[in-house]
């Protein structure tokens, strides 16, 4: 379990430049194209926080993946995540309060308190966040994997809130971002869990 922590918590750390700046510029995927105009329903949204001590995480991500390495194997605990790279508590209120302020929205924070999770009606998220939505699809055809994205830019997303935010799946490719080899390790530990508590 403290493996699939630790290699979930590491996410963001291989992410290029998230820790910058955030990106408010429109969804733009080859391989996804506009579908059509969304409907007016409750739609979920992932909000990443970013991470404390960033390159110290890397550093130790690099030193128990080592066999060389006299840490190798020593994964974090999920209080050690928190406690040395998870985002400061008032930081992760002040997004939430935002996000929070979307009109009938509900905001939950992951374990690890780096990861927020919005649900709201589209045209609300729109409206809050100075955005159009519109369902994206495979461009293979797939059906079953439209995305709810966003066309235009992020505009109403304050400067103090962005400074915090990783970035948001209404605008990156989320479904893309954990390695394959990860999430494999993640649905594995999923199905242990499920089967040793029936």
């Amino acid at each position: 379990m403290r493996a699939v922590v630790m290699l979930s918590a590491l996410v963001a750390i291989f992410l290029p430049d998230v820790v910058n700046a955030l990106n408010t510029e429109p969804y733009n995927a080859r391989r996804w194209i506009p579908e059509k105009n969304h409907d007016d329903h409750m739609h979920k949204f992932v909000v990443a926080l970013k991470l404390r001590n960033r390159d110290q995480m890397l550093k130790r991500f690099h030193e128990v993946s080592n066999p060389r390495h006299e840490s190798y194997g020593s994964y974090l605990s999920l209080d050690d995540i928190r406690s040395n790279y998870s985002p400061l508590g008032a930081d992760v209120l002040s997004v939430s309060e935002y996000f929070g302020q979307i009109p009938g929205s509900k905001v939950e924070l992951n374990a690890k308190g780096d990861m927020l999770t919005v649900v709201a009606r589209a045209s609300h998220i729109e409206r809050h966040l100075g955005t159009s939505l519109q369902w994206h699809k495979h461009a293979r055809g797939s059906t079953e994997k439209r995305s709810l994205r966003a066309t235009t830019s992020l505009q109403r997303i304050p400067t103090h809130i962005a400074s915090k935010i990783s970035f948001t799946s209404l605008n990156s490719p989320i479904n893309h971002m954990v390695p394959h080899g990860h999430r494999t390790a993640l649905d594995k530990q999923k199905q242990k869990t499920a089967a040793v508590s029936a």
